[in-house]
């Protein structure tokens, strides 16, 4: 009888833990504008904000794992004591860690786009947090709607993961991880270049638009109609062709610039006299601009090939030319003081004028 009474009890105080994680943690914070409402007087001492990011992911990956062990199918049932433990273990660093973010937001030298991979990587952490505590709190409850225990160690493995990418945002810092989101650039720039290769493959210059407003106008217009007994395909397509590959050359440059700017970011040697985040922010918006400025001038030659015109992408070929004069002014000024990565620049720069 005294076992069962301590099972209970048991059962009661985990339950009570849950809801008090539940009201501390994930009612609060479900958004990035909520981490952004955060009060905290945490004052660092003999230690940074980087550094202990670092100290408390490395905890909460820990616990989380141990969380994992005790809440495996056919153990959590008999453990709901050592369970309690575990999970309380867990919500103290996760205090910690939420107090720390003020410090980040409030850091000059810290970029937005850090913070904003902090929130994403924290609210993904909640998230999984989230769906772990309405499980358990089902499963304590005999609820019949209740997951089964595979799915309960599968938001373990969401909040793991969340935990390895905070992990991660202390270990590379700023610098790496703009450089990540650089990577991912590259590899749409390479996409931007196999749409290209492909459409001079296999051209389709059948009537792309999906607007069926446009459809109809196009079949009540009796110019249109004139323009497509006119339609030389084998000329548009040359004009085309002279265009892709010009525009081809200017996207591999390109590339060639976010490519060594991206492994200079993660070189040892580079150290910039002064970390400025409104620098590293300016080239992260950036390099996102070029990217959909490439993407628009593609998409538009393929979406009505008939009618292409270099002029239909002239405004968005000049916008280019001004993000990517804007991107080398903000490089310039973290090459500083080095001057072989500013001949570099300044040589890139003359061969990128010299394009079409």
């Amino acid at each position: 009888m005294s076992t069962d009474n301590n099972h209970i009890a048991d059962n009661e105080r985990l339950l009570e833990l849950l809801d008090s994680i539940e009201k501390q943690f994930l009612v609060p914070y479900e958004k990035p504008a909520d981490l952004r409402k955060i009060c905290s007087t945490t004052k660092l001492q003999d230690s940074t904000p980087i550094k202990e990011l670092e100290k408390l992911a490395s905890v909460l990956k820990a616990h989380c794992t141990k969380i994992g062990i005790v809440c495996k199918p056919g153990t959590f049932d008999r453990n709901h004591k050592v369970v309690f433990t575990e999970i309380q273990n867990f919500s103290k660093p996760l205090f910690y860690l939420l107090s720390l973010f003020p410090l980040f937001y409030n850091d000059k030298n810290c970029p937005k786009y850090f913070t904003d991979q902090l929130d994403e990587s924290t609210l993904q952490l909640l998230d999984g947090l989230r769906d772990f505590v309405a499980e358990l709190q089902k499963r304590l409850k005999n609820e019949q709607d209740a997951s089964l225990d595979k799915e309960r160690l599968t938001s373990v493995g969401k909040i793991f993961n969340a935990c390895d990418s905070l992990s991660n945002c202390s270990k590379v810092g700023p610098f790496g991880i703009l450089a990540n989101i650089l990577k991912g650039n590259l590899a749409i720039m390479d996409d931007t270049l196999d749409e290209i290769k492909e459409w001079l493959e296999e051209p389709d210059f059948s009537a792309n638009s999906t607007d069926i407003f446009l459809d109809f106008e196009n079949s009540e217009s009796e110019t249109e109609v004139n323009d497509e007994e006119d339609f030389d395909q084998e000329k548009i397509y040359e004009s085309i062709k002279s265009f892709f590959y010009g525009f081809a050359r200017k996207i591999k440059l390109i590339k060639l610039l976010v490519s060594t700017f991206r492994k200079t970011l993660v070189s040892k040697d580079f150290k910039p006299k002064k970390t400025q985040a409104s620098i590293l922010d300016s080239l992260h918006t950036s390099f996102k601009e070029v990217q959909l400025l490439l993407d628009e001038v593609v998409s538009t030659v393929q979406f009505e090939p008939k009618k292409f015109s270099a002029e239909e992408v002239k405004e968005e070929q000049a916008g280019l030319s001004a993000v990517t004069k804007k991107a080398l002014t903000q490089i310039n000024k973290l090459y500083e003081g080095d001057a072989k990565r500013k001949k570099w620049i300044e040589i890139w720069e003359t061969k990128f004028k010299e394009l079409p």
